[in-house]
């Protein structure tokens, strides 16, 4: 049942009258639905999420994949307006009965294209929710609110904080600003991704009323962990050894990530341990050649591999073939391929930074190291690396704190509360 406290668009499903049973109290306040058939929700609030683009590589865009279908499931029909020419996971989305709206707009700081070219959007459909997802997004659904009064507007914070990463250039402190005084005067609601986050931001922006909703993953729609004996055969799929330990990094190649550090660690246990797991990083960014030099300079040239960003599916299985995952970030918002990761039932490595600590929290659910210490990871592989029995329950705890804190259904519950409470 669906409960309505205001006038809402209703999409009218296939179903005949007499299966439809619509109840409206006395005073005309309050709208119960139910669908007679497949006692699925009718679709009750409409939210437009506003994001830049929707390529393969990120967490922002990953995490719609996941969540906007468990949102259409709770009864949120949730568009999706995408600024640039970049539709990887489109076809994704849509499979799953999202709308996707191609803005086409070539460059990010056109906002007088993609605003009007939002509004004329808005002009025909009656959204409750502007939904800003990443900087841009954000940025676009504040300012439609100048030509859109009547909607609300919310950002979400995903993006690395001033904070964390502060200003180094004009471009970025105006980047900084621009932000700030948005959503201090346009924005309805301010939503982080994790606690660091909403810290990072009441520090750097002076907003006190930051609410905090988690990524997730769709944990019914990942593989589930993948046999032992099936392992061999999936890494000469790829061209991987069958005898190694493997270790995966399934990140951008961004200063953030902290590639670098692993692979001074690597060097590290080469030099010290005599061992030398072989490493796949897979990924795009800016520091592809600049990582493969240090990757030859450290003498890991055999050992460390880099591979361009794969299918989704294909990373998964890779992952999969992997005796840990390793994500030795400086700083991370929350950690999507991380959060896969572990949902998976994979040894997942990663830093004690940021929003890493929401997601593994104080438990065993992974294995951790210092942000920016190579020695500190160097050890934390070794660790993994002796004791094959807890990577195991690492594993298998890791799986469990994803299922129970972090699927799509249970954040799109806490979503759902957040829309109802920015239209109250």
């Amino acid at each position: 049942m669906i409960e309505l406290t205001r006038p809402y668009n209703f999409a009218i499903l296939p179903h005949s009258t007499a299966s439809r049973r619509i109840g409206i109290n006395a005073n005309l306040k309050r709208i119960s639905l139910y669908d007679g058939y497949t006692t699925k929700p009718i679709c009750a609030m409409k939210v437009l999420a506003i994001i830049d683009n929707l390529s393969n590589g990120g967490g922002a865009e990953r995490l719609l994949v996941s969540l906007l279908p468990a949102l259409l499931r709770r009864g949120v029909r949730c568009d999706l307006a995408v600024i640039r020419d970049d539709h990887d996971l489109a076809e994704e989305l849509e499979s799953s009965g999202i709308r996707i709206h191609k803005l086409g707009v070539e460059r990010l700081w056109s906002l007088h294209s993609s605003v009007l070219r939002l509004n004329r959007i808005c002009h025909r459909e009656n959204y409750d929710i502007l939904w800003g997802n990443s900087y841009f997004g954000n940025l676009n659904a504040m300012l439609l609110r100048l030509l859109q009064p009547k909607r609300r507007a919310l950002v979400f914070l995903q993006s690395a904080g001033y904070t964390a990463h502060p200003p180094k250039s004009l471009g970025h402190f105006l980047s900084m600003k621009i932000e700030r005084i948005s959503g201090r005067y346009l924005s309805s609601r301010i939503v982080a991704v994790s606690r660091a986050m909403a810290d990072d931001y009441r520090l750097a922006m002076g907003w006190e009323d930051i609410s905090v909703v988690n990524n997730c993953v769709s944990v019914k729609t990942l593989p589930p962990p993948m046999p032992p004996e099936h392992r061999p055969a999936t890494r000469r799929s790829f061209g991987i050894p069958e005898d190694v330990f493997l270790l995966v990094v399934p990140a951008r190649f961004v200063p953030m990530k902290g590639h670098t550090v692993l692979l001074d660690a690597l060097a590290l246990l080469a030099k010290e341990r005599a061992w030398r797991p072989f490493s796949v990083l897979a990924g795009r960014g800016p520091l592809l050649e600049s990582l493969k030099d240090k990757a030859h300079g450290c003498g890991l040239d055999a050992t460390v591999r880099f591979v361009d960003t794969l299918p989704q599916q294909h990373l998964f299985r890779m992952m999969q073939a992997a005796d840990a995952v390793v994500l030795p970030s400086l700083y991370e918002p929350f950690g999507i391929a991380a959060a896969e990761s572990m949902a998976m039932g994979i040894p997942t490595v990663v830093t004690d930074a940021y929003g890493f600590r929401d997601l593994v929290g104080e438990g065993d659910s992974a294995f951790k190291s210092l942000p920016g210490d190579a020695r500190s990871l160097a050890d934390a592989l070794w660790r993994v690396h002796g004791d094959a029995a807890l990577r195991a329950e690492v594993a298998v705890a890791g799986r469990k704190r994803i299922q129970d804190n972090f699927d799509a259904d249970t954040i799109a519950s806490a979503w759902h509360k957040i829309f109802a409470a920015t239209i109250a």
